[in-house]
């Protein structure tokens, strides 16, 4: 059941991406090692709404000693120049199917010279646990396939009042820039 159940999220969700099936044969290569990896519990319902909702798999693998899957999911696209939202969201996987610890919301934008300015509208979820860092490598692995100017962003007033030390040491290992005005900047 486990063995089947993987090959069908794999499978399903990501229709024959080369990354998906790296990610596949590392599962299936490892599957012994990590027997709990995906248990009964989980229902294949629970998988079905993954791909049923416009959403891939990014990142599947293990932090913390729980499974962890980063899911990516595009909005609805109007016109080719028009902004389009991605979010992704990292979640663990449990015996009761999956818990949201972080999100990062943001806003693809075609600029004049045919590159996006990717803007992060929200980032947030359980801190200090190595998550955000997770999901901010992923993040910057999956987008190095769009020609991309920069990324933007502001760090909010609430965040900085309680973590602001925190917050710039994060952004700074990632190569960002922050003004005075706690605006992000990182440029291609």
């Amino acid at each position: 059941m486990k063995s089947f159940v993987k090959r069908v999220m794999f499978k399903r969700v990501c229709n024959n991406c080369e990354e998906t099936k790296k990610l596949y044969e590392r599962a299936r290569k490892s599957e012994t090692r990590n027997a709990t990896l995906v248990s009964n519990s989980i229902s294949f319902s629970k998988l079905k709404d993954l791909y049923s909702h416009n959403e891939k798999i990014l990142y599947f693998g293990e932090h913390n000693d729980e499974h962890v899957a980063i899911i990516v999911a595009w909005g609805s696209v109007n016109s080719i120049n028009a902004p389009m939202d991605c979010s992704f969201y990292l979640n663990t996987i449990t015996v009761n199917g999956f818990v949201r610890k972080q999100v990062l919301l943001t806003t693809f934008r075609m600029n004049k010279a045919n590159k996006y300015d990717i803007h992060i509208d929200d980032f947030n979820g359980v801190v200090n646990q190595g998550y955000g860092t997770l999901m901010m490598e992923q993040f910057l692995e999956y987008i190095k396939v769009f020609p991309v100017n920069e990324i933007t962003g502001y760090l909010s007033s609430s965040d900085l009042e309680e973590r602001r030390e925190l917050l710039h040491h994060f952004y700074k290992k990632f190569g960002f820039d922050i003004s005075e005005d706690e605006k992000l900047l990182l440029r291609f």
